[in-house]
């Protein structure tokens, strides 16, 4: 069972890498613009959840958590000269939100309660990216979202231990990635048929 565990370790990681491979391909480009502060606030919270995951013995599935913070972190990074030049109050408060989060984890040490708060974080920092999905659905990748989905679902099966504090950031990941490439897919089809 193990062995089955680190493969899918792999692959889970493989796949994050194809789908970060693509969307680099995108910005490079000039075929989509990431949202800086999405970027950012992803990178935040990917790091201090695959922390907590490797603290509580995710092992393998945490992973594709950890590969993704800094992966996050250089897309936020391009994007700052590449990306979504715009910043809303609600894209300062998502911001400030996600740093608030890392000095909560540390004052509270409360793995669980951490993670709970990461997840609706990471919801909350996809709104930015929405919202510009709304405006421009062409400049983002529902290609690269959707492969995120399907990693992060392979790194559930990868954690070697299963509690509430591994298991339910990756999951969050599955869904708002889903949910993303499925935003993108439906804008661009509404905006086509206008």
């Amino acid at each position: 069972m193990f062995e089955i565990k680190i493969l899918l370790g792999y692959l889970s990681v493989i796949l994050g890498f194809i789908a970060y491979g693509l969307y680099f391909n995108d910005i490079f480009k000039n075929r989509i613009r990431p949202h800086v502060f999405s970027w950012l606030i992803w990178g935040i919270i990917t790091g201090i959840a695959f922390t907590v995951q490797v603290i509580k013995g995710g092992g393998a599935g945490a992973w594709a958590t950890g590969t993704g913070s800094i992966i996050c972190f250089l897309i936020g990074f391009f994007a700052f000269s590449r990306g979504e030049k715009y910043f809303s109050s609600y894209d300062w408060a998502s911001l400030i939100t996600a740093l608030l989060s890392i000095v909560i984890w540390f004052l509270t040490n409360n793995p669980t309660g951490s993670v709970i708060l990461l997840s609706i974080i990471d919801v909350v920092g996809s709104v930015p990216t929405l919202q510009k999905i709304y405006r421009e659905p062409n400049g983002e990748s529902a290609k690269s979202f959707f492969i995120h989905s399907i990693k992060f679902i392979i790194a559930l099966f990868a954690l070697q231990t299963y509690s509430l504090t591994t298991w339910l950031f990756p999951a969050t990941l599955a869904v708002v990635n889903a949910i993303i490439a499925l935003a993108i897919l439906i804008r661009r089809r509404q905006i086509s048929v206008i």
